[in-house]
């Protein structure tokens, strides 16, 4: 864990300071969450949103994701960095790139997948871009990555991120935009209707 720089408040409108978030080198940092949380599928709508502050804009790096298999395809989600844009993608082909990175900046990264394919993203509660997108609908019981990107198939790659991630939240439903916003300013309780894993890091080093 490693020092934050901003304020939120939870929900009775209390004000607090996130002072710690989890710290990436880039090199062999990550964060593996084995208890399944209920990822996107072709069968449920899911949301995904934390807070990332980039230390570089040189390389391509997992933010989060929740398996990826090179060899088929058939892959669940996976947010990346690839140098100068944030990328999500199911499969590795259809691909949705939503904005820029700016480094040494918190930025609120939010992304809503419909079970219709339909997946439309948000920095800082506004919304970036919307598309189509392949997902599996057999793997939400794989672990859910943060800082890296793992495959699924053989070699098992490996992409750390260089940077800061906090308060990765994760929802069994599809989030409007105002709820995102809601969200950004007013950090989640943990007892939210839709709300299946929220890990803010504020145990300290």
């Amino acid at each position: 864990s490693n020092s934050g720089t901003y304020t939120a408040t939870i929900g009775n409108a209390t004000s607090i300071v996130n002072n710690y978030s989890m710290s990436f080198d880039g090199v062999t940092d990550y964060v593996e969450i084995n208890t399944p949380t209920h990822g996107p599928t072709t069968n449920n709508d899911f949301t995904t949103s934390f807070w990332v502050k980039p230390t570089s804009n040189n390389g391509y790096y997992g933010l989060t994701s929740q398996y990826h298999n090179f060899n088929n395809s058939n892959s669940n989600y996976y947010i990346t960095q690839e140098n100068n844009q944030y990328k999500v993608t199911g499969n590795g082909i259809d691909v949705l790139y939503f904005g820029q990175p700016q480094i040494n900046v918190w930025q609120y990264i939010s992304v809503v997948f419909y079970s219709t394919g339909q997946v439309e993203t948000y920095i800082n509660g506004i919304q970036t871009g919307s598309s189509t997108l392949t997902l599996s609908n057999n793997v939400s019981d794989k672990p859910l990555e943060i800082g890296r990107l793992v495959s699924g198939g053989s070699g098992s790659t490996i992409q750390p991120f260089s940077g800061n991630i906090d308060n990765v939240e994760t929802w069994n439903i599809a989030l409007t935009q105002q709820e995102i916003q809601q969200y950004m300013n007013c950090t989640p309780t943990g007892n939210e209707a839709g709300l299946v894993g929220y890990w803010n890091f504020e145990e300290g080093s």
